[in-house]
């Protein structure tokens, strides 16, 4: 079947081809493949290089360093906050004992000068429960959110809460700020530490 122009002679259909494409045979035979076609439409198709398991450790490792210098020598964190564990490219906080809440961090933008930030990757909450029976009146339980739950809490956090300032439009130069400074882990606990109410009920 034709996929070019037709028409119908006489009861007998005629089909018309398209002109030759001379430039794009003329591209193709001298570079081996065509060259007019936009950037963005050529990027998608380019092999992306895949990573090696020995390139994957030690960013992973590089990360974790980074993690700890934030941790002990630029963001300032509430003496309350607990720091169990660094690896894998994640901090692992908790607050508030074991009725309290636990949280997942890293950063994005590692490796791209001074742009990176946090970013909050998972939270739950734990509280005494009642009701569970005669013999065990009480106990410890474990919130777990739904999926909309989480999203919600996880997009107010990262996009609000832990924005830095100058992207939320306050100017750091201001004369008003003078000897004040970006505490980012400061506001996701006052966040999360007023949010316990709200997730336990």
């Amino acid at each position: 079947m034709c996929h070019g122009h037709s028409k119908t002679l006489r009861g007998k259909l005629i089909c018309r081809e398209r002109n030759p494409d001379l430039l794009t045979a003329i591209s193709v035979l001298q570079t081996g493949t065509y060259t007019r076609l936009p950037t963005s439409i050529t990027n998608a198709f380019k092999p992306v290089r895949r990573l090696t398991n020995r390139a994957i450790l030690r960013t992973l490792r590089r990360l974790n360093r980074h993690l700890l210098f934030r941790l002990r020598c630029v963001d300032h964190l509430p003496p309350e906050v607990i720091i169990e564990a660094v690896h894998d490219g994640k901090v692992y906080f908790s607050a508030g004992g074991e009725h309290g809440w636990k949280a997942q961090m890293t950063v994005v933008g590692f490796g791209e000068g001074d742009d990176a930030r946090w970013w909050l990757t998972g939270v739950e909450w734990g509280w005494k429960s009642k009701g569970k029976g005669t013999d065990d009146p009480g106990g410890l339980a474990v919130k777990r959110l739904s999926e909309e739950e989480r999203t919600q809490i996880l997009e107010i956090v990262n996009n609000e809460i832990l924005a830095p300032r100058s992207a939320r439009g306050m100017d750091l130069d201001d004369k008003d700020h003078t000897g004040k400074i970006d505490a980012p882990l400061i506001r996701l606990y006052n966040f999360l530490r007023e949010s316990i109410r709200m997730v336990g009920r």
